[in-house]
């Protein structure tokens, strides 16, 4: 039933609100394709929000608009086998909730203010202070009063036809092996973001910019799909036959370590490449191998890959003396660098196996399990090499064992499921081929063989299932099993009495490979073999490039994180120079990354992305945010610099950039972009959370950030830290019931979410109850035990109240658990050092200078440790590599200059110290004034030992020039006079040290010495 006297909210993807929707109102723009199902809505009190295709007479709506006659609701007859399909989709799409974002910057306060710009960004993003709001008011937290645009024009109509009659042909995606092919999976959403016109513009712009913009849309659903039509290429990938790419371009990398990094991201992904075991990935993951051979011509781990990876293609068909030929030449280098090593012994016992030199092969991988005789990778080769000897026995143990490792699972199961399959084991071989599905359900080979296990169990239908499967994923086969694809699947169909569809397979076993029997050329003496009727065989039957895509963004909806990569990669190695693809491949690595490693492989992909395609703005971005994380402040910005020359006006730019300047704490060109951003969307979440950030830095005006924070969560009711910040603003302001009312209130709302027992936590922890807080954020974890930041929130309030062993547990956990949260890592050393447990803080400092080389303050604490533990010269080293990493931070500085005094090495302290002493005067620059008046005095110190007893005097009256009232440089100039023998001007300065400091330490020392100075009449 519907909910026709409700009124909805329907919230797009960028967070903008349509009000005040009827039920009726929303079914007709679904009908007219303003609404793609990725929409969010809600009804009073508008707080709980759930997809717009998760509402059954919604989700109706869309299906028959996408397949119009084709699509029956369950209230229709013939949906009992869509009712189970439904529910689960709305279940889940009404559970999702999307993730964190991480904030890694830190805050400081800086001296000064800039008003003007932070009054324009307050008039320009519309900041409304209030005091408080009731419980009656919460409903009100989403409401807009943007006003609606409805224009559908002729000529949008028409191309949303032509795009409902493609969908209408679309085929359903791959099937797993409990529903192989005959159950639809939900459909993706294919809506893009379109910049609205301004509402201050003329009701005509409006309209005109509508009207472009709904064919823009429909245009871009059309080339998201019906490419599939126009490129051959992809249509047709096994007709050419496969080769290699030329070398690659070696880009120079001067770093060690960065060359390191980009050799092992590439054997990485090649390894996981070739570890798939369909035909076509083996060509690609030599590339890859030969790309880190580009890069480090001594890798022997590379060259091994990739002679492994061209006996593969030789085994599976691809090339022929060209291939062999190089397999040679790489082998020859190869063991140049590592004579012994098993994987040139595993690619020589393939090649032999491949040329039915049976004996040949037999010996070498009897030298390869004699290099290495616990590898999985010689199990394998030795089950194959077996199973062609027809000796099953040794084949199926080997293969066992082979079956253990993740490299080698696919591939031993798959033969382990041949060979019982042989054996009338039906069950056995069944259950090796779902294991292989379970690891990847795009194992073409796998499919063919479930569908003959069928056919000899009679359940026709179902081998008829798994045959179109095989078929779907010929284009990520070899050419030899692509067409014992088809041609069983024509003679299944045959069998089944649907003669157009066999002679339709019958045709593309020939296409793949012309060498049919006799009969089959009968079969297919009266069709169509024309090139054209090939091409549309193919897009009916075989999945291409585009499809890949489209159903690995489907499983990223589902939450399918495995599927999604295997899907992108999938096109990927279709169209291994589709910057686009790589870049996604980056972001679904970086979307999972826990470990240091991850995020060089993810700095990998983004990098390729932006060699195969320079004007991808997007890759400059992610590349130049993970620099900027990694504290390489330099290569972001300048990668980021790529992204605005080519994309000035975008928001996600602007907004980076002002991340970038947020993390090197230069927060005034921060306050700039972000003030360029909100002019792009001044209803950006993001935005305007930084605003109140910005607010907080210049001008510590509580009040007006809460304000910044209000809107920001508002606007995104996801953007949790915005609703923490706010809420501990209120707390501190006085208003701690209004907080705590309101997080009940969403909790009542929503019980399972951890995020607002966090928030409800940080509300006690502000107001300083760090038990009730420390309960509470337990509750959360109950809830996402592998929340990070709501460990680490965890850690404070332990450490607060006084459970240091537990605060450095939990920190410990928290930066374990997401390696880009890596306080935890620094809180819990500074935690261990106050402890004394010296060895514990050099264990966690080394672990995040492993992962965060540039971490401020890593290598000053772990300096710090080595001072603890008398190691003089590792402490000054990485003193110095704090300094140059961080050589804007003066307080790095200073503390080496300290340490260098301690170990009576003066004069390399003054070398220190005189950088702050020139850095700009207090009054251009007011932040250095504490580390520049800190340096003056140390200087002195310097000098006095160095017995410059003139330039001490200077640089301690420079000092007093700063700060005149601080008295321990009224001390410092006692001493220096006493030094030069001014003894009435010592006892001055030594009195106005003791009328600052009465209460001092020396004291009583200070008051002796200025009786024990001669002072002449």
């Amino acid at each position: 039933m519907g909910n026709h006297s409700k009124s909805f909210q329907v919230k797009d993807r960028h967070g903008k609100l349509d009000q005040n929707l009827s039920e009726q109102r929303i079914l007709s723009r679904i009908e007219r394709g303003k609404y793609t199902g990725e929409e969010e809505v809600a009804l009073p009190p508008y707080v709980e929000w759930q997809k717009l295709s998760s509402i059954p007479i919604f989700y109706d709506a869309l299906m028959k608009r996408l397949f119009e006659d084709q699509y029956k609701s369950e209230d229709e007859p013939g949906t009992s086998g869509k009712k189970e399909r439904k529910t689960l989709h709305k279940e889940e799409h009404a559970t999702r909730r999307a993730s964190e974002k991480e904030l890694g910057a830190k805050t400081r306060h800086v001296e000064g203010d800039d008003n003007g710009k932070t009054q324009r960004l307050a008039n320009d993003v519309g900041t409304r202070v209030e005091g408080t709001i009731d419980q009656a008011l919460i409903q009100e937290l989403f409401k807009d009063d943007r006003s609606e645009v409805e224009e559908v024009d002729e000529v949008a109509e028409q191309d949303e036809r032509a795009a409902e009659q493609f969908i209408d042909h679309e085929d359903l995606p791959v099937g797993d092996l409990a529903a192989p092919l005959d159950v639809a999976l939900p459909e993706a959403n294919f809506s893009m973001p379109i910049d609205t016109k301004s509402e201050r513009e003329a009701s005509e712009g409006k309209k005109k910019q509508s009207s472009k913009r709904r064919i823009l849309l429909y245009a871009v659903v059309l080339a998201g799909l019906s490419l599939l039509l126009l490129d051959s290429e992809e249509t047709s990938p096994i007709k050419q036959p496969a080769s290699l790419a030329p070398p690659p371009q070696r880009t120079l990398i001067s770093d060690p370590n960065k060359l390191k990094q980009k050799v092992e991201a590439l054997i990485w992904e090649g390894t996981q490449v070739y570890r798939q075991d369909n035909g076509r990935y083996y060509p690609r993951a030599a590339a890859l191998f030969e790309e880190a051979i580009a890069y480090d011509a001594k890798s022997s781990q590379a060259y091994g890959g990739l002679a492994q990876s061209l006996a593969m293609s030789l085994l599976d068909g691809h090339g022929g003396r060209q291939i062999a030929e190089k397999l040679q030449d790489t082998l020859r280098k190869g063991r140049l660098i590592d004579p012994q090593s098993s994987a040139f012994y595993r690619a020589e016992a393939l090649w032999s196996l491949q040329q039915q030199k049976l004996e040949a092969a037999r010996e070498l991988v009897r030298k390869a399990i004699e290099t290495d005789p616990t590898g999985a990778e010689n199990a394998l080769v030795l089950g194959e090499i077996s199973y062609a000897f027809k000796d099953l026995d040794t084949a199926k143990a080997s293969l066992l064992e082979a079956a253990k490792s993740p490299q080698t699972a696919i591939r031993g199961n798959y033969f382990l499921g041949r060979i019982a399959f042989d054996l009338g084991d039906y069950k056995a071989a069944r259950g090796h081929a779902q294991a292989v599905l379970k690891a990847t359900p795009l194992h073409q080979r796998t499919q063919v063989l479930l569908g003959d296990i069928s056919t000899k169990e009679n359940l026709m239908q179902e081998a008829l299932n798994h045959y179109r499967s095989a078929v779907r994923l010929s284009a990520l086969a070899e050419t030899r099993s692509a067409a014992e694809a088809a041609f069983k699947l024509a003679r299944t169909y045959e069998m089944l009495g649907q003669a157009n569809e066999a002679g339709e397979c019958y045709l593309l076993a020939s296409y793949y490979d012309v060498k049919v029997s006799p009969d089959i050329r009968t079969k297919i003496a009266t069709l169509d073999n024309s090139e054209e009727n090939i091409k549309s065989l193919l897009q009916k039957y075989v999945l291409g490039k585009r499809q890949f895509v489209i159903r690995g963004e489907t499983y990223y909806q589902q939450k399918d994180a495995d599927k999604t990569f295997l899907y992108i990669q999938a096109a990927h190695i279709l169209d291994p120079n589709d910057g686009s693809i790589l870049l996604r491949l980056g972001e679904l690595i970086e979307e999972n990354a826990v470990y240091y490693e991850d995020f060089l492989r993810v700095v990998s992909f983004y990098e390729r992305a932006i060699d195969k395609d320079a004007t991808l703005a997007k890759a400059y971005i992610k590349l130049g945010l993970l620099e900027t994380e990694q504290y390489n402040l330099d290569r972001g910005y300048q990668l980021l610099l790529q992204a605005k020359a080519l994309a000035p006006d975008e928001r996600d730019t602007r907004v980076a950039l002002g991340k970038h300047f947020y993390k090197r704490q230069d927060y005034s060109r921060a306050l700039d972009e972000f003030l360029a951003a909100s002019q792009i969307k001044d209803d950006d979440s993001e935005v305007l959370y930084y605003a109140g950030k910005m607010r907080l830095l210049f001008t510590r005006d509580q009040r007006q950030a809460m304000g910044f924070f209000e809107q920001s969560f508002k606007a995104d009711p996801l953007n949790y830290d915005a609703l923490v910040e706010w809420l501990k603003l209120k707390v501190s302001n006085f208003e701690k019931n209004f907080a705590i009312k309101l997080v009940k209130n969403l909790i009542e709302k929503d019980p399972s979410n951890p995020n607002y027992y966090w928030a409800l936590g940080s509300v006690y922890a502000e107001n300083k109850d760090y038990k009730k807080a420390i309960l509470l954020y337990q509750r959360a974890l109950d809830l996402n035990r592998e929340d990070s930041k709501i460990r680490l929130a965890l850690g404070r309030a332990l450490e607060a109240d006084g459970a240091i062993d537990k605060a450095v547990l939990e920190y410990r956990i928290a930066s374990r658990l997401n390696r880009r949260n890596l306080e935890g890592f620094y809180r819990a050393a500074e935690l261990l050092i106050g402890q004394k447990k010296y060895d514990e803080a050099e264990e966690v400092l080394r672990i995040l200078i492993e992962t965060s080389p540039k971490y401020p303050g890593a290598h000053l604490n772990l300096s710090r440790v080595y001072r603890a533990t008398n190691k003089k010269e590792e402490a000054l080293n990485e003193l110095a590599l704090e300094v140059n990493n961080n050589p804007a931070n003066t307080k790095y500085r200073v503390e080496w200059a300290e340490t260098l005094m301690q170990y009576q090495e003066f004069e390399k302290a003054v070398d220190q110290l005189t950088e702050i002493a020139n850095l700009p005067a207090a009054s251009k620059a007011p932040e250095f004034l504490y580390d520049k008046i800190r340096a003056y005095l140390l200087l002195s110190r310097c000098y006095r030992q160095l017995g410059n007893f003139e330039s001490a005097e200077g640089a301690i009256r420079l000092a007093l020039e700063l700060d005149g009232s601080d008295p321990l440089l009224h001390r410092e100039l006692g001493y220096v006079y006493v030094a030069l023998q001014r003894n009435t001007e010592a006892a001055e300065a030594f009195e106005d040290y003791l009328k600052r400091a009465p209460a001092a330490q020396d004291a009583g020392t200070i008051k002796n010495l200025i009786n024990r100075l001669v002072i002449p009449e």
